[in-house]
């Protein structure tokens, strides 16, 4: 049950990057694209650690065998906390403009289809 739970998790989770990249990377999200996005990266964030605690306390499972070691489902819900934090943090406006500020040297970072590097062609 916990391997069919977790494989089940996996691919939610690659159906939720397609659709991120879609909605996100590749077009402008909306207001509703936004709370749905949110809801859900909290929601996989939630179940990837439920499923982490059963592994860990599950030993005779060696997540080797099912083809994804823990290691790596922990790193991807490390990722969608990390997305959730940076997306939806409580960081304010004004600190996230000095930040780009100070590290970028721009005001805001605009969205592009085509990625590029400043004085890189």
């Amino acid at each position: 049950m916990l391997l069919f739970r977790v494989n089940a998790w996996l691919l939610a989770l690659r159906i939720f990057r397609r659709i991120e990249e879609r909605k996100f990377v590749l077009s402008e999200p909306v207001p509703r694209d936004m709370e749905y996005h949110k809801a859900f990266t909290s929601l996989l964030c939630g179940q990837g650690q439920v499923l982490l605690i059963e592994l860990k306390r599950r030993e005779e499972i060696d997540s080797h065998n099912i083809g994804v070691p823990f290691e790596d489902i922990s790193a991807q819900v490390d990722e969608l906390r990390y997305d959730y934090e940076s997306r939806y943090g409580d960081m304010t406006p004004a600190r996230r403009t000095e930040i780009l500020r100070e590290v970028f040297g721009v005001e805001e970072m605009r969205r592009s289809s085509k990625f590029s590097l400043p004085g890189i062609d």
